[in-house]
């Protein structure tokens, strides 16, 4: 015997936004190694750094599902959306990673692109 898929439309209003509201921000470290970028200095090579990007994350893609879910969710969500805006992202950094990040010739920004974009 198959087993029927979960509805979660099938369920009451009540139980869906208390569904909604469960839904937390969460953070995320995302751990970045420019592997293009080695920089000598006073005759040493600086050995291979991390950074690491400290952002906070929402789930959003449950706004995406479909339109009667949108029209839910969106409300409840916009409180915590609007806490992340004002959220500033953070940097974990090493002296050596400062070091190459001083000296580079790319920006975070490009580091970003290259982690996310170039796989």
């Amino acid at each position: 015997m198959l087993d029927k898929p979960f509805r979660f439309l099938d369920l009451p209003a009540e139980l869906q936004y208390i569904v909604y509201e469960q839904i937390e921000i969460s953070t995320c470290h995302c751990r970045l190694k420019d592997l293009a970028f080695e920089y000598k200095f006073e005759e040493e090579t600086t050995p291979a750094s991390y950074m690491t990007l400290i952002v906070k994350t929402l789930p959003v893609e449950l706004l995406a599902t479909c339109h009667l879910i949108y029209e839910e969710a969106a409300p409840v969500l916009a409180s915590k959306l609007e806490t992340l805006r004002d959220e500033p992202s953070q940097f974990i950094i090493d002296s050596a990673g400062l070091r190459n990040f001083v000296y580079r010739r790319h920006s975070i920004g490009t580091m970003l692109q290259k982690q996310y974009f170039d796989r």
